[in-house]
C-alpha cells in the first residue's frame, strides 16, 4: 500500500515483519468498492495489525465500533481520524501517560494527529504504531504524521542498525541498543534521520521545553532534534529537557544531529 510502489512495499515487508499493500488509494485498476482490500490484509481503512481509520476520501469508519471524533468529523472531508479500538488503546497504554504534544513517543512509535490536522502540529497528537502512519499517508493525510524526532513522515521504515556505538555522555537505545533506560527516563527519537533513540528524562510527564524555550533547574538545557528544514520549526516544539552534559554530548555526537537551546 506504500505510495512509492512495490519497492518500498518490499522494504516495509522486510523491516516490519509483515506483508504490506502495494497499491495506494489513488492507484488505477480499483474495483470501485469504498474500502479496497488486498491479499496481505490491508484495506484503505484498516491495517492487518488492527489499526483503523474514520472519515477521509474513502469515507472510512464502517469497520470501527467507535471513531475518535469527539462528537464531530474532521473540519475538512479529506482528513482522517483513528478508530478508538483495542489497538488504539494498547498504544495509549504503552505510551502512558499520553500528552497532547506526543513528545517522547516510546521507541518504535510515531506521532499521529488524532484530529486529522494535516499541518505542522503543536497539539492533538498521539503516539501510535508505524502502520497507522502508513494508513494516514495513503489516505492523503500524511502531513499529520511525524516520526518521534519530529521529522517528516515519509513512510520509510525505522532503521534497525546491527551495531550500537558507544558515545561518551550519551545512552543510545532502540533496536540493537535495547530499550533499557534508567528509572524516570524514556527511550525515544529513532527515525530514518536518527538511527538510534536516546535515553532522556520522560518528557511525557513534564511536557516539551519549547513552551518557554527554557528548562527548569540550573543545569538543564533544551535538546532539539535536527530534522528536515521544512520540519525544523515543528521539531523545535518537541524539545527535551536534559542535563547540560547530555545536551552538549548530543550536539557533538548524536547520529543524525541535535541542537542545544
Amino acid at each position: 500500500m506504500s505510495p512509492r510502489g512495490a519497492s518500498l512495499a518490499a522494504i516495509l515487508l522486510a523491516a516490519c515483519g509483515g506483508a504490506v499493500a502495494t497499491t495506494g488509494p489513488n492507484d488505477a485498476g480499483l474495483d470501485g468498492s469504498n474500502d479496497r482490500s488486498d491479499a496481505s490484509g490491508w484495506t484503505d481503512c484498516a491495517s492487518p495489525d488492527g489499526y483503523g481509520l474514520c472519515y477521509g476520501p474513502k469515507k472510512c469508519g464502517a469497520q470501527c465500533t467507535d471513531c475518535l471524533d469527539y462528537g464531530a468529523p474532521p473540519s475538512h472531508p479529506d482528513h482522517v481520524k483513528p478508530c478508538a479500538n483495542d489497538k488504539y488503546y494498547a498504544d495509549e497504554s504503552a505510551n502512558s501517560p499520553q500528552n497532547t504534544y506526543a513528545v517522547g513517543c516510546v521507541d518504535g512509535y510515531v506521532s499521529v494527529g488524532r484530529d486529522g490536522v494535516a499541518k505542522d502540529y503543536t497539539d492533538g497528537h498521539i503516539c501510535a504504531g508505524f502502520d497507522l502512519g502508513i494508513l494516514y499517508k495513503n489516505a492523503g493525510d500524511g502531513a499529520a504524521v511525524r516520526y518521534a524526532d519530529g521529522s517528516v513522515f515519509t513512510g520509510e521504515p525505522l532503521p534497525t542498525p546491527g551495531d550500537c556505538p558507544k558515545i561518551i555522555g550519551l545512552t543510545l537505545c532502540g533496536a540493537a541498543c535495547g530499550n533499557t533506560c534508567a528509572q524516570g527516563e524514556i527511550c525515544t527519537g529513532r527515525s530514518p534521520l536518527h538511527p538510534y533513540s536516546l535515553c532522556v528524562p520522560d518528557a511525557r510527564v513534564w511536557g516539551p521545553c519549547a513552551a518557554t524555550d527554557a528548562c527548569a533547574g540550573g543545569d538543564a538545557k533544551c535538546l532539539v532534534m535536527k530534522v528536515q528544514s521544512e520540519a525544523q520549526s515543528n521539531a523545535n516544539h518537541l524539545g527535551l529537557c536534559v542535563s547540560s552534559a547530555v545536551c552538549l554530548a548530543a550536539e557533538k555526537g548524536y547520529p543524525g544531529g541535535a541542537f542545544c537551546r
